[in-house]
């Protein structure tokens, strides 16, 4: 029997990520053309596209094929917060300078 955690990741996944790349582009234009925030964007946007080319998972092989993909996706989103954190510091930075002119 599938366990439920790829199940329940297979169905959350996708949404989690479409709701991630959506708040980032309602983010104000100086904001998202960051190339820190951009980044993080597409991250989000490969996810979604990659979780729903994925098929429903019916057995072990699928189920296997799945995590490797997860397994992948945890690693290509290691380093999100200090991405969101350097964007934010720039942001920061360049408002600042805007606010002395």
């Amino acid at each position: 029997m599938l366990a439920l955690s790829p199940e329940f990741f297979y169905r959350f996944l996708p949404t989690y990520s479409l709701l991630g790349s959506s708040a980032l582009q309602g983010l104000p234009f100086i904001v998202g053309v960051n190339p820190w925030i951009e980044s993080v964007y597409a991250l989000y946007k490969s996810a979604f596209e990659t979780l729903l080319q994925f098929p429903e998972i019916h057995d072990d092989a699928e189920e296997e094929k799945f995590t490797k993909v997860l397994d992948d996706l945890v690693e290509n989103f290691q380093d999100v917060i200090p991405r969101l954190a350097k964007g934010k510091k720039r942001n920061y930075q360049f408002l600042y300078i805007i606010r002395f002119i």
